[in-house]
């Protein structure tokens, strides 16, 4: 019997900065809501401590709150992750098996996202050491800074990456450049459990664009549903 865990079909609105953008993510029928926090320079779309506490409050029970912590020490982490309270961490400051295997045996959250960036095949091999301890891998490009690049990677690579994790029982989100118009592509190419845009459903100031929000995540929950036929 295949261990392939079954295709949930996750949906990410990332880099939420506003109560609107909540509101937006939410009508639009995401599944989980990407905080990041607290705002580095030359980082984008985060924000401070205090907003990033209102934002998760804001997010309603049956959507999960992700926050994306722009530390690399493990107690920073943590504390954070004590203030926000999300439903899950996403793990993309660094690549140290270190940090994560000592945030993950803290159980400050229920589930801790690693991210590993795809620039070559080494990817695969670092994304299988990294699901000894993360509860999902989360793959992205490779950028100047971590996540938001707006660019897409290798995704013959990610798929081989989604192979050898689903072979240990554990799910991968995709990321990295996807908007409505190239989702159902990598969906279907990649096979992930979940997606996750940022750049790519935001206006010019920083904010969520409601119809490519809602078109977002049409496109990816069709291109879900056609997996699981």
């Amino acid at each position: 019997m295949s261990t392939t865990p079954p295709i949930r079909g996750e949906v990410k609105i990332c880099g939420t900065t506003t109560e609107d953008d909540v509101r937006i993510a939410v009508e639009s029928g995401a599944d989980a809501i990407g905080i990041i926090c607290p705002p580095k320079s030359r980082t984008r779309h985060s924000v401070s401590v205090e907003r990033a506490v209102r934002l998760a409050k804001a997010v309603p029970d049956e959507v999960s709150t992700v926050l994306i912590p722009r530390f690399t020490e493990p107690g920073q982490i943590v504390e954070l992750a004590k203030t926000v309270r999300p439903d899950r961490l996403q793990l993309g400051e660094t690549e140290d098996p270190d940090v994560l295997a000592d945030v993950v045996r803290t159980g400050v959250v229920p589930l801790v996202a690693q991210v590993v960036h795809v620039a070559d095949r080494s990817a695969v091999e670092r994304a299988v050491a990294f699901a000894e301890h993360a509860d999902i891998i989360h793959l992205d490009s490779v950028g100047e800074e971590p996540g938001g690049t707006g660019h897409t990677h290798d995704w013959s690579i990610s798929r081989d990456i989604v192979n050898a994790i689903h072979a240990i029982g554990k799910p991968v989100i995709l990321a990295g450049g996807l908007t409505a118009e190239n989702v159902t592509e990598a969906i279907a190419t990649v096979r992930p459990d979940g997606v996750d845009v940022e750049s790519g459903i935001k206006l010019s100031d920083g904010t969520h664009d409601p119809g490519r929000v809602a078109g977002f995540v049409r496109a990816a929950r069709a291109a879900f549903n056609d997996l699981n036929c």
